[in-house]
């Protein structure tokens, strides 16, 4: 037999729909996270699940009292984007955000 043509991608969608109502329907437990500064330091915050990433970025830059724009934050290696949320990039408890200078990041990507 055939798939029907755009079968995989009707999976994946239902397959998702399924995860969303089982997230929904699981209680917003606080996740406690940290960020990893340039220099090493640690900052530790207590966020929900929703909660959207520029809202840490803005408290990490606000206590280590630099601009935001000065910062690029990390996930497993790969860069986070503000408007996405903790759920979105699949940080669970314990987990760590690395936060870099602008400028670093930028002259490492062009050696």
């Amino acid at each position: 037999m055939h798939e029907p043509v755009g079968g995989g991608a009707i999976e994946a969608d239902l397959q998702h729909a399924r995860a969303a109502l089982r997230a929904r329907e699981q209680p917003l437990l606080p996740l406690v996270i940290s960020v990893a500064g340039p220099q090493g330091d640690e900052v530790y915050f207590k966020v929900k699940p929703t909660t959207l990433l520029q809202k840490i970025f803005d408290a990490y830059a606000n206590r280590k009292g630099v601009a935001g724009d000065s910062l690029r934050f990390l996930f497993k290696g790969s860069r986070v984007d503000g408007e996405q949320t903790c759920a979105d990039i699949g940080l669970e408890d314990d987990d760590q955000l690395k936060a870099e200078n602008a400028q670093d990041a930028v002259a490492a990507r062009d050696e």
